[in-house]
């Protein structure tokens, strides 16, 4: 009697397991008793399957939609958190990384920030070495614009 039971509780598990296949590989419509019985779509929504909504395409739509679509692009990026510190007192820290004599001053990274920022009462510096290395980019590339414009200008 217990293999009998054991028996029907795995057939029950294995037609569940596929029904959820069926359905979560959206075959669902081949399914002529979807179609037929209403009650079959409301029990289904109550195990939470959705149907597919049909989507509308861009052509379609007209200029209306692409002049909306180019005013999202157009959008500002959201901003972060504002940067803790200016791009001026990045320049100068910066540039004293990049100058310093590594033979008289062997000192690291975290080191020199830890000096120049400050740390925090665990011992680990204010800034990381991933936000010096991101704004010694952003330095860099403005000593690239403002050579360039000095440049141009002939001073």
């Amino acid at each position: 009697m217990s293999i009998l039971i054991l028996a029907l509780i795995t057939v029950g598990m294995r037609a569940g397991w596929s029904l959820d296949r069926f359905i979560r590989h959206r075959r669902i419509d081949l399914w002529r008793i979807h179609r037929t019985i209403r009650q079959t779509g409301y029990f289904l929504s109550l195990l939470g399957y959705e149907e597919d909504q049909p989507q509308t395409s861009l052509l379609g739509s007209g200029i209306s939609n692409t002049t909306q679509m180019l005013a999202s692009m157009d959008r500002p990026k959201r901003r972060g958190r504002p940067p803790t510190h200016s791009l001026d007192r990045w320049m100068r820290v910066v540039l004293a990384w990049e100058n310093r004599d590594p033979f008289r001053n062997p000192m690291t990274l975290t080191e020199f920030l830890s000096q120049e920022f400050g740390t925090y009462a665990d011992g680990t510096p204010c800034m990381s070495e991933n936000s010096f290395y991101e704004n010694r980019k952003k330095v860099f590339e403005e000593l690239r614009k403002n050579a360039s414009l000095q440049q141009e200008t002939g001073t």
